[in-house]
């Protein structure tokens, strides 16, 4: 992977020794594809694991609740927690 991002001017960061909450939102989602998608699938092709990792993708964003609102899914228009503007 070096040489890949050494050719293609990409700068790779890692978080610091003893400092895992600076990558604690990325941590979060890789445990969650991790676990409810890459766990349980052994892809036979490329063509797979696309399938697979969209409709994962698509539940994920789409579906799923998300703490960000109010542990529901996703709203037709965005509103913060409390909020009690209607959504349409």
């Amino acid at each position: 992977m070096d040489a890949w991002a050494y050719a293609h001017d990409v700068r790779l960061i890692s978080s610091r020794p003893g400092k895992p909450v600076e990558n604690a939102f990325i941590d979060s989602f890789n445990g969650k594809l991790r676990d409810d998608c890459l766990n349980s699938h052994v892809f036979a092709s490329i063509a797979e694991a696309q399938v697979v990792l969209d409709a994962w993708r698509e539940d994920y964003n789409a579906v799923r609740p998300h703490s960000a609102l109010c542990r529901i899914g996703r709203r037709p228009r965005w509103a913060p927690c409390g909020s009690t503007r209607e959504h349409t």
